[in-house]
């Protein structure tokens, strides 16, 4: 039997002679997951090309209310992490990655639909709600198609790769939104979305024996009511005790939060307001940022992997996470050159998802049963640093607000923009602090592991 199908899977071998079948279907599971998380990560900054449009159509006065609009995507996104975790174990990841597509096909019309702010709020919840679901199932998925000494790898190339949309959502969006007008574009995302939950359904399965291995009935039987109530408990309470959970939590937390906040809603208008460009030529400069989530995942990723460590390369990226948010905050007294600004946007992107590995730790410091709840602990870090930091960013633009009114939309000055990356920079320093007191997760060497496995 090939090493494929001795370890492929988490509880039991794979049949002789189906490790090609098995390498053939997992590529197409990882473009159409892949594909799905593009849509979500889209979704995740989509909201920067078109916040003054929102300002004028809307009669939004304050900064907060756009940022706390975009925010609720995070909101309901970090709320929806244990649930997650729960629903993977339970029912498998296939499901509930279709019901999450299908609901944020939904909202992602009704935002674009919307005739009042309350229908932003409600279609960017629905989008939120949907695609919350998508990451947490993705590693659930990867845990039984790939090796452990992949996962780090294909779940960075996921990310780098999901984070076209990213682009997408960047000068794209911009000439789709002055083409069809900001409603029909989102309307237009919400039916492409439709159709990979659809793809979803039809392509992805949860366990490799659910493809070489027929009548085995294995999703009716083997999944659900797989945990009882006492021994979800048991293990939300274990994980839960780990300090290290904590710590890794207080890293992206304090990295993904304030990138989620400048990429998110601030970093279009940033350039708009302090370097006098246009939309589209802002949203351009701000792909660089995209480009380098792209390369900084797959990087960090491969590097973990091949290096045998987690925490180092945490440390190693935030630390350079720090060091961008200070250039941007006092390099040429908070207005660094325009022709540097692609670099200090990519480098940004490069750091920004260091907490990509944090899910990954949290998985390993505990037994695969629980993967899918570890995992959804742990990727609430930086879900509720983006809710947080997009309206606080707002908040404290607003406190240098100098009452400057353009076009009917607030003027921020540099000295507001410098006084808000000041305070990212400080978030920043804690999270190379909290990564410097994670202990090691991957081969073996967890220390406090989570819970033990009861059954």
């Amino acid at each position: 039997m090939g090493s494929t199908e001795r370890q492929i899977g988490t509880d039991g071998d794979l049949p002789a002679g189906s490790g090609r079948r098995v390498r053939s279907r997992r590529r197409i599971i990882w473009i159409v997951l892949s594909v799905s998380y593009l849509i979500g990560y889209f979704h995740r900054v989509s909201p920067a090309v078109i916040v003054d449009k929102l300002f004028s159509q809307f009669n939004i006065e304050a900064a907060a209310v756009v940022g706390i609009m975009a925010a609720i995507y995070f909101y309901v996104y970090f709320l929806m992490q244990i649930p997650t975790g729960v629903l993977t174990d339970i029912f498998g990841p296939r499901k509930v990655v279709v019901w999450g597509m299908t609901v944020a096909a939904l909202g992602t019309v009704w935002f674009g639909l919307a005739g009042s702010a309350a229908g932003l709020f409600a279609g960017r919840f629905l989008v939120g709600l949907g695609v919350s679901v998508i990451f947490v199932s993705v590693m659930r998925v990867y845990s039984t198609w790939f090796r452990p000494h992949e996962f780090g790898t294909v779940l960075g190339l996921t990310v780098s790769t999901g984070n076209l949309g990213g682009i997408l959502a960047a000068a794209p969006l911009a000439a789709l939104v002055d083409a069809l007008g900001w409603r029909g574009s989102f309307v237009l995302v919400g039916l492409i979305t439709m159709l990979m939950a659809g793809l979803s359904w039809l392509v992805v399965r949860d366990d490799p024996r659910d493809v070489v291995v027929s009548g085995r009935g294995r999703e009716g039987t083997e999944r659900t009511g797989a945990m009882s109530r006492q021994e979800m408990l048991t293990a939300l309470a274990g994980i839960v005790r780990n300090r290290h959970l904590w710590l890794a939590l207080a890293g992206s937390f304090s990295i993904y939060g304030p990138f989620m906040a400048l990429v998110g809603v601030w970093g279009v208008p940033f350039l708009m307001q302090v370097y006098g460009l246009g939309r589209t030529e802002a949203a351009s400069v701000m792909m660089a940022a995209s480009v380098g989530v792209m390369v900084g995942c797959f990087s960090l990723g491969l590097i973990s992997d091949r290096t045998g460590s987690r925490k180092k390369p945490f440390i190693a990226f935030a630390l350079g996470n720090v060091l961008v948010w200070a250039a941007l905050t006092w390099w040429n007294g908070g207005m660094p050159p325009l022709a540097a600004m692609p670099a200090l946007y990519f480098f940004l992107g490069v750091f920004g998802n260091t907490g990509m590995l944090t899910p990954i730790m949290i998985r390993e410091y505990n037994p695969p049963r629980f993967a899918g709840l570890a995992s959804g602990l742990g990727n609430m870090g930086g879900f509720v640093g983006s809710a947080f930091m997009q309206p606080f960013f707002g908040f404290l633009l607003d406190r240098k607000w100098s009452g400057a009114v353009a076009g009917g939309v607030k003027f921020y000055s540099l000295d507001a923009y410098q006084y808000a990356f000041g305070i990212c920079f400080v978030f920043g320093c804690l999270a190379v602090l909290a990564a410097s007191l994670l202990r090691e997760s991957l081969g073996g060497d967890s220390g406090e592991a989570g819970v033990k496995d009861p059954v």
